[in-house]
């Protein structure tokens, strides 16, 4: 007699639901906020890599893009594997229940953001800012081949130079890799996985499932601000997407620093600064809530060093080189927002 071993199904549920049931439960806290600080750090590169090379006025054609975006991607997933999960918590295992839903909803929102960036490139930009102050330095930039001061005998100069150009620094390095200007339009695009991930990893610390944190997360695609302008070069968009990430990047290091845990990676650091160099760069009241979230980062670790007599002042130290190191990346993150005067 042959006795042959199947594998257990569940009456009612096709066995292809056993090839994606992996899917929801890889939706954890820990794992969505490793892929957002890849997120960050990705786009913190790209500002970070444009604005040394403008500086030693090296022209970025389509190669020296091309390779800016290849650095920025290598760099962001090699800081992200070996990064801790966020706020020490340990990972979800559980397995997911609805796992035909979950993939349901994850390719709707694959296909929402999609349609969205197809408007991006087809559709023109016909804002009034956009096509006054924002477009016309994305050209300038073009035209001399890295990011620069643009000068003031231009019309509208005083707008090109006074605000913050972050978002305007990515849709630069895009439309210098592709070759193509539809891409001047696609900062807000590029950044909306930001503010998706964002929203979804504080669903998950918050105690949310993971279908209803994914659903959560992708209702940031159908804001409407972000929907009208995903068609123009206006750049609030994707500042709030950066605002997004950012707080659910410091609330994990918020929640460590309450517990009196003072051990972070490098990896930690090096998101965190990116993740405030890129809300600094993206409008100038981002500058604000920066030293807000500093401001609330010190004050923690001031109690550890001087409110607790049982504190050890040598792990709490490394906190403060955590916080040093994060200021330094996001200084130079922000430098690369197009301020940076490059005659």
């Amino acid at each position: 007699m042959t006795l042959e071993l199947r594998p257990r199904v569940s009456a009612g549920s096709p066995p292809c639901s056993c090839a994606v049931a992996g899917l929801e439960p890889r939706f954890s806290a820990g794992n969505l906020g490793r892929a957002l600080s890849a997120g960050l750090i990705f786009f913190g590169a790209i500002q970070f890599q444009a604005i040394f090379l403008s500086l030693l006025r090296i022209e970025i054609g389509s190669a020296p893009a091309a390779l800016i975006l290849l650095a920025a991607a290598v760099g962001a997933g090699t800081a992200a594997a070996g990064m801790s999960a966020p706020g020490g918590e340990p990972e979800d295992t559980g397995a997911g229940h609805r796992p035909r839903l979950f993939l349901c909803l994850l390719l709707f929102g694959a296909a929402v953001y999609l349609l969205i960036g197809l408007c991006s490139l087809l559709l023109p930009d016909l804002s009034w800012d956009g096509n006054t102050y924002h477009i016309p330095a994305i050209h300038l930039w073009a035209t001399r081949g890295y990011v620069y001061w643009v000068d003031s005998g231009y019309t509208n100069a005083a707008l090109m130079n006074g605000y913050p150009k972050g978002v305007e620094v990515i849709a630069f390095i895009l439309t210098r890799a592709t070759g193509s200007t539809r891409f001047c339009t696609a900062g807000n695009w590029a950044l909306l996985p930001l503010g998706v991930l964002g929203i979804a990893g504080l669903s998950r610390r918050l105690g949310a499932s993971a279908l209803v944190s994914l659903a959560a997360g992708l209702l940031w695609l159908l804001v409407p601000v972000n929907l009208a302008q995903s068609v123009t070069s206006y750049v609030d968009s994707g500042f709030a997407s950066c605002m997004i990430a950012t707080v659910a990047v410091i609330v994990p290091c918020c929640a460590r620093l309450a517990r009196h845990e003072f051990v972070f990676r490098r990896q930690d650091a090096l998101a965190l600064g990116c993740a405030f160099g890129l809300t600094m760069s993206g409008k100038s009241t981002g500058l604000v809530f920066v030293l807000i979230y500093l401001g609330i980062l010190a004050v923690l670790i001031a109690r550890e060093l001087l409110g607790r007599k049982s504190a050890r002042p040598g792990t709490a130290r490394r906190a403060l080189v955590f916080l040093a190191v994060a200021v330094a990346v996001a200084a130079a993150v922000a430098a690369g927002a197009g301020k940076t005067k490059v005659q």
